[in-house]
């Protein structure tokens, strides 16, 4: 089922508004939704589902195209300023559709491995490029389709869900987990040398936030949220009570917010103090956060 809004409403102690939104609409999908949904400019939003498919509804609910693929779609889709959408499959293929559904290209896999499949969602760079994820190295795709570069961060042994995510100044951060050169969180030049790594305690299936100042959050499966400075020193690391799978959100005073395997949703100030933290009922919260324009804190449920 995806639902148009999230199941439950954190907030701050300033904020007065109600802590279960109404339901605006909702989609049965014919299997689980494991991929995050993306707005378009025009209020479309896109998400892909188990069930194979690549859903485009209309603001008001109505599916406006689907796209069949021949595996399950968790990887989260993109778009640009174009209205092109991005979007990676189990079937080793990366898609690039127009804001009418229409196949514009796709890009396969570069690997012949069994996890060599796109789980990793793609982040979008000034520029026109296209960054995700491939397992073994960091990919930049064109925007018609060819690959440009590579950046290889050794062998892993499963598909890596961490998202790259581009600074302001161009830097790219991405997560990695087991493997040759461990479990490290890259920052690449925007002339693609390596900027600084850091070798944390644990798998980073979480994605990096990116402050405006280049400072860096993510969270990680040692049960710790860390912050990096710019230059990629630590700032600062908070032990939860599980595994941090959830990617952080920042809200406009600077302040973090992620979510724990230990059911609890955090607030830290952008010193690293905790402001609040909320405790769910639910198994554990993987999914990632959002920030609304009143301040108010959304996120999803693990239930199970």
């Amino acid at each position: 089922m995806f639902h148009a809004n999230l199941q439950h409403t954190g907030r701050s102690s300033s904020y007065a508004g109600p802590l279960v939104p109404a339901l605006a609409w909702s989609y049965q999908a014919a299997d689980a939704v494991a991929s995050s949904p993306v707005w378009g400019l025009d209020g479309s939003i896109y998400v892909g589902s188990d069930d194979q498919l690549l859903y485009a509804f209309s603001s008001t609910g109505a599916v406006a195209w689907s796209y069949a693929t021949a595996l399950a779609i968790s990887s989260s889709p993109a778009t640009d300023t174009a209205g092109e959408v991005y979007v990676g499959s189990q079937d080793r293929n990366f898609y690039a559709f127009n804001s009418l559904g229409g196949l514009a290209w796709s890009y396969a896999h570069p690997g012949n491995g069994a996890e060599d499949y796109w789980k990793s969602s793609p982040s979008i760079s000034e520029t026109g490029e296209i960054y995700l994820q491939a397992r073994t190295r960091l990919l930049a795709l064109s925007s018609i389709g060819s690959m440009a570069w590579s950046y290889r961060t050794g062998d892993a042994s499963y598909a890596h869900p961490s998202s790259p995510a581009v600074g302001t100044d161009g830097r790219i951060f991405w997560g990695t987990g087991a493997g040759d050169y461990g479990k490290k969180l890259y920052a690449l030049n925007s002339n693609r040398s390596l900027a600084w790594s850091y070798t944390t305690g644990g798998t980073l299936y979480s994605s990096p936030a990116v402050a405006a100042d280049s400072r860096v959050f993510i969270g990680c499966y040692d049960d710790r949220v860390y912050a990096f400075t710019s230059a990629g020193a630590l700032s600062w690391s908070y032990l939860t009570g599980g595994d941090v799978h959830s990617s952080a959100a920042i809200g406009d005073s600077g302040e973090v917010y992620i979510g724990s395997r230990d059911s609890n949703v955090y607030a830290f100030t952008s010193a690293g103090a905790l402001s609040w933290s909320y405790a769910s009922d639910a198994a554990g919260i993987d999914s990632s956060l959002a920030i609304g324009t009143n301040g108010c804190c959304t996120w999803g449920l693990r239930t199970t």
